[in-house]
């Protein structure tokens, strides 16, 4: 706007802008539908020669059709024609393109926020399955430690202490184990000796093996703790203290026992 010689021109502010497109807008819609020659409106006129040019006039850059161009697009939003049936000046050429612009775009909108919401609910999946794991992944904890904690409890055993003489030294328990063969060596023998030992003990009150070692001679049994002499030629024939004594034997035979002495010589 201009204001006084020698100043400025003076701003205008946004409402006065609208005021003034939307009297610039009645003008062109007036003249484009005004059949009137001799019209009483001031601009009418002028604006009828303005819009007749445009309809011929070819030029990509010519002053008139460009203004003309900016106040169709402030038009077209607020255009209530059909497509086609506007008389506003390059309405019906550039509001087509407007619309196919804003479908497209507005597909392209809606595909983003499908996407969009495809990936929050993927990501809100994955954190409740992430969640459900922890929940898991504690309750087997919880577990483990109620486990450990069953564990630490005193365990007690339910049969009686039973005290042998046979567990009191390691002598009597070597002989036990070389007079029935129980060896050691592998896991597989470990296994059965072991076995064999606690069946003994448990169904021998007395001592283990109280009746696998019987003297040949007076026929008395003996335990694996009483003193004995096992012959080293004859299979499995072994004699008292008593009647080795008196009566002897052919072969060389050895003393086995727990109360070890000198090795007495038959009469």
């Amino acid at each position: 706007s201009s204001g006084e010689p020698g100043q400025p021109p003076k701003a205008l502010t946004q409402q006065e802008r609208l005021v003034r497109l939307q009297k610039a807008l009645d003008t062109v819609m007036h003249a484009c539908q005004c059949t009137n020659e001799n019209c009483a409106e001031v601009n009418c006129p002028k604006m009828k020669k303005v819009v007749h040019h445009s309809r011929q006039c070819g030029k990509s850059k010519c002053t008139h059709c460009v203004h003309l161009l900016s106040l169709c697009m402030s038009h077209i939003p607020t255009c209530q024609a059909n497509i086609g049936q506007c008389q506003f000046p390059f309405c019906t050429t550039i509001k087509p393109r407007i619309l196919a612009r804003n479908m497209q775009r507005n597909k392209q909108r809606s595909k983003f926020a499908t996407k969009r919401r495809m990936q929050q609910n993927r990501m809100a999946a994955q954190q409740q399955q992430q969640q459900q794991q922890q929940q898991q992944q504690l309750l087997a904890n919880n577990s483990t430690m109620q486990k450990g904690q069953m564990m630490k409890k005193t365990i007690t055993d339910p049969d009686d202490i039973n005290k042998l003489d046979l567990m009191e030294g390691r002598e009597g328990f070597l002989n036990i184990a070389r007079e029935n063969h129980y060896q050691f060596n592998t896991l597989r023998y470990a296994k059965f000796s072991t076995m064999m030992l606690l069946y003994h003990l448990r169904h021998s009150p007395e001592g283990f093996g109280e009746n696998d070692f019987t003297c040949n001679s007076c026929e008395n049994r003996l335990t694996a703790v009483d003193p004995r002499y096992h012959c080293c030629v004859c299979e499995d024939y072994d004699m008292c203290k008593a009647c080795y004594k008196n009566k002897g034997h052919d072969h060389e035979m050895n003393l086995i026992g727990l109360d070890i002495e000198e090795p007495e010589k038959p009469q």
